[in-house]
């Protein structure tokens, strides 16, 4: 909101003045109007500098290999004189895929989009800044395809080999294992963090052999985080890529 200046009435009396004395009081007179113009000058524009204003885009994409399903979720932030980060909304909406995302109506000016359909790499998100301008984003990342150990039961006391089809992991990302005992419903997770210049990742014994004997389920998540920016505008990314479900025997 900018403040309006306050109005103010200055009245001249001129009763019992002579003509040497009004032309002293009139020059005393513009001596303060120059001073007042002048500073109200300098508060107009005080008033009116633009404001330190603090902006990010936060996107989110997931990919259920599955489901052969999508969900992509993206809202924009902002923060005024130091104020905390709040979301706000994107004038004319953003887009995914060129198809217009709607807001979510438990997320506070959260737009999304979901659906099915194939799997397409680097698709753009797309809205316009506060000046109209159109600004886009891709996050470029890469699937991964029959994932897998090369065999249905492995030795837990050995290290084990993973590979898949599909670019190596890369700056950001990371392989997120979810395992569930089918034997006795017991849930694991496992974090892998190996970026190189191939399609495999060893685990180590003692990584392996922190899951029971018997037989399991288990889903990867290819995940990666993205820092960049759009103009001057900083964006955050995530993006996760759900492989199938396949089952492995351990002993």
């Amino acid at each position: 909101m900018f403040f309006q200046p306050a109005r103010r009435t200055f009245a001249i009396h001129s009763a019992g003045w002579g003509v040497s004395s009004l032309g002293k009081d009139i020059q005393v007179d513009m001596k303060h109007t120059i001073f007042l113009v002048a500073g109200l000058s300098a508060f107009l524009a005080c008033q009116s500098a633009p404001k330190n204003v603090q902006r990010n885009m936060n996107i989110y994409l997931r990919y259920m290999q599955e489901e052969d399903r999508f969900r992509a979720e993206a809202f924009l932030e902002e923060a005024r004189d130091q104020q905390a980060m709040a979301p706000v909304d994107i004038p004319g909406g953003i887009t995914y895929a060129s198809k217009p995302m709607a807001l979510l109506p438990v997320k506070q000016k959260t737009y999304f989009l979901e659906a099915t359909g194939g799997f397409v790499a680097d698709q753009p998100f797309q809205w316009k800044n506060e000046k109209g301008e159109a600004q886009q984003f891709v996050i470029g990342y890469a699937p991964m395809l029959n994932p897998g150990f090369g065999a249905s039961s492995l030795d837990r006391s050995k290290p084990v080999k993973f590979s898949w089809q599909g670019a190596p992991l890369g700056k950001g990302e990371d392989l997120v294992f979810l395992w569930t005992c089918l034997d006795n419903g017991e849930n694991q997770k496992m974090d892998i963090i190996s970026p190189g210049s191939t399609q495999e990742i060893e685990f180590p014994a003692a990584k392996i052999s922190q899951l029971s004997a018997g037989k399991w389920a288990y889903y990867v998540v290819r995940r990666k985080l993205v820092k960049a920016k759009v103009d001057d505008l900083p964006v955050s990314a995530v993006v996760e890529f759900y492989s199938k479900t396949d089952t492995l025997t351990l002993h």
